[in-house]
C-alpha cells in the first residue's frame, strides 16, 4: 500500500532543564487534539535518540495543511506546556517532501 504522505516535518530538540521524558510524552499526547483538527494530519512519532536529543516527526498529506497547523500552533492551549519542556536554542526543524514512502504489506508476510 502506498502512503499519502506529501510532507514530513521533523523537529530535533533537547529537553529543557528539569523536564522529564514522562512530562514530554504526556504533553505530546495533549497536542493530539489539536493535530486531529486538520484533515491532512496523517500521524506523528516522538523518538529519543541515543545522543539524548529528541525527534518529533509529523506526517502531513500536503504542505498547506502543515502550514495551517503551524500558523495556529502557538495559540493552542496545549502548545505552551509542550514548548516549555523544550530547550529553545536546541531546536532544529526540517520540512521535507518524501522521495519514497510505503507502508509495510503485513498480509503478504
Amino acid at each position: 500500500m502506498t502512503m499519502n504522505i506529501q510532507m514530513i516535518e521533523t523537529v530535533i530538540f533537547q529537553l529543557a532543564e528539569g523536564a522529564t521524558e514522562t512530562d514530554l510524552a504526556a504533553r505530546a499526547q495533549d497536542l493530539e487534539a489539536y493535530f486531529l483538527t486538520f484533515p491532512g494530519y496523517l500521524g506523528r512519532a516522538l523518538y529519543k535518540r541515543e545522543d539524548g536529543n529528541w525527534v518529533d516527526q509529523i506526517s502531513w498529506a500536503d504542505q498547506a495543511t502543515m502550514e495551517a497547523c503551524d500558523a495556529g500552533f502557538r495559540d493552542h492551549p496545549a502548545a505552551a506546556p509542550y514548548m516549555a519542556l523544550v530547550k529553545p536554542e536546541s531546536v532544529i526543524m526540517h520540512r521535507t517532501p518524501p522521495i519514497f514512502a510505503k507502508a509495510a504489506d503485513l498480509e503478504a508476510a
